[in-house]
């Protein structure tokens, strides 16, 4: 969902802040709602639209 949204208006990755942002803040819901595989599945899904970003690495490091 979230990366056909970015597919379809790639201004916004202009800006890598506001991607990481989206996906962590997803990632977040799920992890809320008890969702731990779900909550992962959207920080690898932002790491394949900006693979070198910090935020999502340090993210994904705390499922393991």
């Amino acid at each position: 969902l979230f990366t056909d949204f970015i597919k379809t208006n790639s201004s916004y990755l202009e800006n890598e802040d506001r991607v990481a942002y989206l996906f962590s803040s997803a990632s977040v819901f799920y992890f809320r709602k008890g969702n731990m595989t779900k909550s992962k599945a959207m920080i690898l899904e932002g790491l394949k639209v900006i693979p070198e970003n910090f935020e999502l690495k340090q993210r994904l490091k705390s499922f393991n």
